[in-house]
């Protein structure tokens, strides 16, 4: 399971980071060189991949899907804060600069690596890592709320909560960022913004559409994969 995830993950993350950022490549036989190939990584493309794989992976198994996506996606966006101690440490995400150069606030930082001339920016990978683990300490609230109650038919409303909530942020949390990589199609908000809404307008679908009437079009994705999402559509909250 470790190993789909990683791997499905590494190549997710690429996978789109090419897409919206590296335009320069415009061949099958680009992107298969360049998928294989150290670069930048989107966290979106690694997360969505990982859940998706994971979650069939998962289903076939006969393995709780929905306790697994609770305990997973906890447990990945506290990996995320952390990730994002990262990002900003190498500074290749940062934010905009603040608007106060001569007097910026206390908590405004700077990055050499830029060669900016030491522009103060807001430190929005920072802000990103408190906001993960504060709702990374909800979610294990909810875990602790509603497994030790017996009441399984709440299962997945961890993780949904936690995603939505996540996704959420991730869109405040962009309109801070000075490295911009890319638009959603044809309108004027980030990849991530964009992909963000997506998953909060799926996932407001699916908490309060009952599980019986779930209706998926034919041929829209693999049998697998449509039998993981009926039997584990989520009921109202």
């Amino acid at each position: 399971m470790g190993v789909i995830c990683y791997l499905s993950g590494w190549f997710g993350a690429r996978a789109l980071s090419i897409v919206v950022e590296q335009f320069e490549v415009t061949t099958a036989a680009q992107f298969v060189i360049e998928l294989f190939s150290i670069g930048p990584m989107t966290f979106y493309g690694g997360a969505c991949a990982a859940v998706v794989l994971g979650s069939v992976y998962i289903h076939r198994q006969g393995v709780d899907l929905k306790l697994a996506l609770d305990c997973g996606i906890l447990g990945g966006v506290f990996a995320l804060g952390m990730g994002r101690i990262g990002c900003f440490l190498n500074g290749d995400d940062y934010g905009m600069p603040v608007l106060n150069q001569s007097e910026p606030p206390w908590w405004a930082v700077r990055f050499d690596v830029l060669r900016d001339g030491g522009l103060y920016r807001y430190p929005v990978r920072l802000e990103e890592t408190v906001a993960s683990w504060l709702i990374a300490g909800l979610g294990f609230f909810l875990l602790r709320h509603y497994y030790p109650q017996g009441n399984k038919g709440r299962g997945g409303r961890t993780a949904a909560w936690i995603a939505l909530l996540s996704a959420a942020h991730r869109i405040f949390n962009e309109s801070f960022r000075g490295d911009p990589r890319g638009t959603f199609f044809a309108t004027q908000i980030s990849t991530s913004s964009g992909i963000s809404l997506l998953i909060i307008s799926f996932l407001c679908w699916l908490l309060y559409r009952p599980m019986h009437s779930l209706i998926l079009p034919a041929g829209w994705c693999s049998s697998a994969l449509q039998t993981v999402l009926r039997q584990n559509a989520f009921l109202c909250l």
